[in-house]
């Protein structure tokens, strides 16, 4: 099944622009779960060569510098204390990039940022990722204002950047960044190993391979900059040798992988040390304030697994121990979004989904809460803490009206440690 048919199934028709389509895909973590089957129920063996991949990032220049596992900045290794971020104001949906405040922001998208930013600080983030780059001078001053970093996702869909501007519109982007004390990394595709980079919602023509598009985007990135570190992110971390080595690894200074399951990242910082000696980071991870046990609104229960995810980051941290791989996560998400999901953007609805698994094992991605009575004796595979649910409406560690849920405390004091 396509990712246009998924979508279209759980949305119902929307005619979308191809822009419009960029701005729906990248702001779901939930983009996660079309390989999550395969990934979670495997590890890598042990017999052949490890790591996989044994190139070295020659990422030695200015103030941001890759050596070994580490993130170094001005010489000092740096913790990435992240938060996703993609504000959409109640009522309004990312279906019209007009609501999308991070593109062209109002002076009262400003001050609604202004004090998203304040609470980020208060809270310890040091960095924020967003899905697309924050490129208007008032958004680089607030940054700037409040100390923040940005992930900076340079190339993510053929939707939003065809496949004949890659080259253009990269440099372009990185020019007018490259040179702001805001700017970490570049990051290039989000789980492209799921949607190749959205080329299927892309008419006319058969997409170039993921990988090609990839490479090009690399290639167009490091002649312009050659200053900041390149990531890409993955949706988990695929079993198959093969796929790793196939990446043009010595292009990619560290990487970035989404994972959501339950309170824990199980082995996964182990297989990672059997693939890469680069960095790794935790790109979205995070837990719903909805829970379907209870049906209802679950804080508890979402600052708890932020606590235990969080503390397994922080003990898995390079910055702490070189020998660690990560330099640190970006949790999903700092704001509760209305528009996702389903279901009205004026509303609070538990609307979501999940995914179960048929009888000859294949991963089935359902629909709640419509499916979820005729499913209540099949498992659920993985996905987010506390009922395995994706309820799109309840990822923030703030509400939509900004008020803190005890999540938000619970990164305020570890991300303060």
């Amino acid at each position: 099944m396509t990712l246009h048919h998924v979508v279209s199934m759980l949305f119902g028709p929307i005619l979308l622009t191809s822009l419009h389509l960029v701005v729906n895909i990248f702001s779901f973590p939930t983009l996660f779960i079309f390989l999550l089957l395969s990934s979670l129920s495997s590890a890598l063996t042990q017999e052949s060569n490890y790591p996989l991949l044994n190139t070295k990032s020659s990422l030695l220049r200015g103030n941001i510098q890759i050596q070994g596992r580490e993130l170094l900045l001005d010489g000092v290794p740096f913790v990435m204390k992240a938060v996703c971020y993609s504000p959409i104001a109640k009522g309004k949906s990312a279906h019209s990039l007009e609501d999308v405040i991070l593109l062209h922001p109002s002076k009262e998208d400003l001050v609604l940022i202004e004090h998203d930013f304040k609470l980020m600080q208060d809270a310890g983030v040091n960095t924020v990722r967003t899905y697309f780059p924050m490129t208007e001078k008032p958004l680089l001053d607030l940054l700037e204002k409040y100390h923040l970093r940005t992930i900076v996702p340079i190339f993510n869909s053929l939707a939003f950047i065809p496949y004949d501007q890659i080259h253009q519109r990269v440099t372009q982007i990185a020019a007018a960044l490259k040179n702001h004390p805001s700017t970490l990394l570049w990051e290039v595709g989000n789980e492209w190993n799921y949607n190749n980079f959205y080329s299927s919602e892309v008419k006319g023509g058969t997409a170039p391979s993921s990988l090609e598009l990839l490479t090009t985007a690399i290639t167009a990135l490091r002649e312009e900059d050659q200053v900041h570190p390149i990531s890409t992110v993955l949706g988990d971390l695929p079993k198959e040798e093969s796929f790793w080595k196939s990446l043009p690894d010595a292009q990619i200074d560290l990487y970035g992988s989404n994972i959501y399951d339950g309170l824990t990242f199980g082995d996964r910082f182990q297989r990672w040390k059997n693939i890469s000696t680069k960095p790794l980071y935790i790109a979205e991870f995070g837990a719903t304030a909805f829970n379907d046990k209870k049906q209802g609104e679950d804080d508890a229960s979402q600052a708890l697994a932020l606590r235990s995810l969080l503390t397994q980051i922080q003990e898995n941290l390079s910055a702490k121990n070189p020998d660690h791989v990560l330099v640190g996560g970006a949790i999903f998400e700092f704001a509760d979004e209305w528009w996702k999901g389903g279901g009205s953007p004026s509303s609070h609805g538990s609307d979501g989904f999940y995914l179960i698994a048929d009888q000859e094992g294949k991963s089935i991605l359902r629909s709640y809460p419509s499916d979820h009575l005729k499913d209540k004796n099949s498992p659920k595979i993985a996905g987010p803490y506390p009922d395995q649910i994706f309820h799109e409406k309840w990822w923030g560690i703030v509400d939509i009206d900004r008020n803190k849920r005890p999540a938000y405390k619970v990164v305020e004091e570890i991300y303060h440690q």
